[in-house]
């Protein structure tokens, strides 16, 4: 991503700030820092610290296999879920209860026995391997910078179908008060949750379509937070262990992440839910879930209810993908599975993981994997 950034000459606007992050643990945030100075935090005992070691020796020796964009390539560590994982390898269950369930509570929005312990290892190795960067008007600031340089770009408008004939890709696509259109293209990439490939994509075949339609996602009710004074803690991110809070995932203090995400002064909270207790509280009010998000800040953040000034509530159907568990397999399987001379090619967390990183990169290999199947003398 930030190869691409600097491709586009926007290396001057993006920031990068130092990594901060915390855990809550008995009533209190505990700085977690970068995932190399966890030896040094107080939220772990001496005992849990010593057992990290098999986490370590671990992450370094599976490296090669843990690349996000290329989850395939870990289609054979066969580890399990990250709970079986933490019982069966880590053996300590503090470190099992207060690292490895926040994270996936944060990678997922789900518990430990529905996140893959390759997804939790590979967050472990690109972590304290990744640098971090952002933008005052946020991450959006790349997908608007692509579109300026694209020679068209269509809005508001939902596709049908898309279909690979011949030497051209048909699609298929309407918008409220218009007549139903169709484009054709020598190749098309489609990055769209999996439930929409499944629906839109009649060409893939009973096994393709299986391994896509068993792709979970968790969904999101999020309540935002404007704050008129944010609160002191240093930390972009808060994990949240289900033992100290069951429904409340994890709160992303933006006002942290870079300048200009709030007015002087101010601050901001995304809150992150349980995908048991979005689906639970969908149909809720806003105001309703506002007051939910309220009461819970008074517990892990004190004081910032007290400075809400604004308000707002987002429900996202296809948040995150959390399995299922052996799912790297299954991509694996869906690569093999594609001819090298298909014109339609997929993209985006359903066939990789649910982060920005990991999204640019499965694009960029589905457009270079289309363009080579269909011209085999163009130099890419």
């Amino acid at each position: 991503t930030t190869a691409l950034v600097a491709e586009l000459g926007l290396d001057a606007e993006v920031e990068t700030p130092d990594v901060a992050n915390g855990v809550y643990r008995d009533g209190a945030v505990h700085s977690l820092g970068g995932p190399k100075d966890a030896l040094g935090t107080k939220l772990l005992s001496t005992k849990a610290k010593v057992r990290m070691s098999a986490l370590v020796a671990d992450v370094l020796r599976y490296r090669k296999s843990l690349t996000w964009g290329d989850e395939a390539a870990a289609a054979s560590l066969d580890l399990g879920s990250a709970r079986e994982y933490a019982d069966r390898r880590l053996r300590n269950s503090e470190l099992r209860d207060q690292l490895l369930d926040p994270a996936c509570r944060f990678l997922g929005l789900a518990d430990l026995q529905e996140i893959s312990a390759v997804d939790f290892l590979a967050l472990a190795r690109n972590m304290g391997a990744t640098g971090f960067f952002n933008h005052p008007e946020g991450m959006g600031f790349l997908t608007r910078a692509l579109a300026e340089r694209v020679a068209r770009v269509e809005c508001s408008a939902r596709v049908t179908s898309v279909v690979e004939e011949g030497d051209e890709v048909r699609v298929t696509w309407t918008r409220v008060g218009e007549s139903e259109r169709t484009e054709t293209a020598e190749v098309c990439v489609l990055a769209v949750p999996a439930p929409v490939l499944v629906e839109i994509a009649p060409q893939l075949d009973g096994e393709r379509k299986g391994i896509l339609a068993d792709v979970v996602y968790s969904p999101s009710v999020n309540v935002f937070l404007g704050l008129d004074s944010p609160p002191k803690d240093p930390s972009w991110l808060v994990l949240i262990p289900g033992n100290e809070e069951p429904e409340l995932a994890c709160v992303i203090l933006d006002h942290n992440k870079a300048s200009g995400r709030t007015p002087a002064g101010g601050g901001l909270l995304s809150t992150y839910w349980q995908r048991e207790w979005s689906e639970a509280h969908w149909d809720d009010t806003d105001e309703d879930l506002v007051d939910q998000a309220l009461v819970a800040m008074r517990r892990v953040l004190p004081g910032t209810d007290d400075h809400v000034a604004v308000a707002h509530v987002q429900r996202w159907r296809n948040a995150l993908v959390t399995g299922p568990v052996r799912r790297h397999r299954d991509l694996a399987r869906l690569q093999a599975l594609t001819p090298a001379t298909s014109r339609l090619r997929l993209a985006g967390d359903a066939v990789s993981t649910s982060n920005v990183e990991a999204c640019v990169c499965s694009g960029l290999r589905a457009a270079r994997d289309a363009v080579r199947g269909v011209r085999t003398d163009h130099a890419i």
